[in-house]
């Protein structure tokens, strides 16, 4: 019967409920010995890592202890130098406290300004001028503001390209206002020339002398000018042209002793003559002639030719007439005879306000 009831329904379940339930105990068991064997496990890792941290904690005291003594040496070391430095001191100062002689007591300073520089204080901003400076270059000039105090500060500021030696001034000047900068291509150049000054002349005037007796009394020494031009590529042809000169050296006059006998001053200067002569002089104008337009030598007449009788002064003679300037003699007229001679003039109002005078005259040279 038992037999039987192993091989039924339940009792299959049962043996199934059983079986499981061992198994569970069993699984239970193992995993709470697994749990305390961790537990054992990490409890002794905490300990070998506390022991070992508590090691390296009593080394690096160790450490300290020495570093600490060490340094302490040395402070004691600087103490005892510093201390033997003082005494020493000490030593010297009472040592020439007592050879020190009595010296009068100085008188006050006096208060010193503060350092200037350019007239300012140092502790003054300084205010950077600004200049205008003008770019020339083959496509044109171009005007800009900078207050950069070198050429090539300033070409650096506005980003200018140029080749080395084909920039004028040199790139070292220094700008002021209203400095031109030129830029030249690699064809171009800049040619340095050293030109001479004339010197001028200074004149005593003599008149016991005659006209062109000069004698100098102190010779002229010409000066010397610096002069840059620019030399560029134009139409096809190399010109040069003037951008800056500077004066090298002063000339230096010329003193002359000039005879003024025989010699009338003008606007030309002195011009010596061979007489003089008195005339009545008149005016007359180009309707006034004979008509042809010519004068009786040939030519168009003009001012500073002169109608004259050349009996008394020859055609094409060279004359100085006060109030109406150098004159030809160059024409003549039925009413001219002697000592008369008659003005051309352009103007016929100027012609009549002339009118008729008596007047010296000059036959020149």
């Amino acid at each position: 019967m038992f037999n039987k009831f192993l091989k039924s329904q339940p009792a299959k379940f049962c043996v199934v409920f059983i079986l499981f339930f061992a198994m569970a105990s069993v699984a239970f068991a193992q995993t709470e010995v697994a749990q305390k064997v961790v537990e054992k496990v990490e409890a002794k890792v905490e300990q070998e890592v506390a022991q070992k941290v508590a090691e390296k904690v009593e080394e690096n005291k160790s450490v300290l202890e020495e570093n600490k003594k060490a340094v302490e040496a040395q402070i004691a070391e600087v103490e005892a130098k510093e201390e033997a430095k003082a005494k020493e001191a000490a030593k010297v100062i009472e040592e020439a406290k007592v050879a020190e002689p009595v010296i009068a007591p100085e008188a006050p300073a006096k208060e010193v300004a503060p350092a200037k520089e350019n007239g300012k204080k140092k502790s003054e901003p300084v205010i950077l001028e600004e200049k205008t400076i003008t770019v020339t270059k083959k496509e044109g000039s171009k005007e800009y503001k900078t207050t950069k105090e070198t050429v090539q500060e300033f070409l650096k500021e506005i980003k200018e390209v140029y080749l080395e030696g084909r920039v004028y001034p040199p790139l070292t000047a220094v700008l002021v206002d209203g400095d031109i900068v030129h830029i030249v291509d690699r064809y171009e150049q800049f040619v340095v020339e050293e030109k001479d000054v004339p010197f001028e002349y200074e004149f005593i005037d003599d008149a016991t002398k005659n006209f062109g007796d000069n004698e100098i009394l102190e010779e002229g020494v010409k000066g010397l000018d610096k002069v840059t031009y620019k030399e560029i590529l134009k139409d096809g042809l190399f010109q040069k042209f003037e951008i800056k000169r500077e004066r090298l050296s002063e000339p230096k006059r010329e003193l002359v002793k000039r005879g003024t006998a025989r010699s009338i001053k003008t606007s030309r200067g002195y011009v010596g003559y061979i007489k003089k002569m008195n005339v009545q002089a008149t005016a007359y104008t180009l309707a006034e002639g004979n008509g042809d337009g010519v004068t009786s030598i040939g030519i168009v007449p003009y001012e500073g030719i002169i109608a004259v009788d050349p009996r008394v002064i020859p055609y094409r003679t060279k004359v100085y007439v006060p109030g109406y300037g150098f004159a030809m003699a160059g024409d003549t007229g039925g009413a001219i005879v002697g000592n008369k001679i008659d003005l051309f003039m352009h103007d016929w109002h100027r012609a009549i306000r002339w009118g008729r005078r008596n007047i010296e005259i000059y036959i020149l040279e």
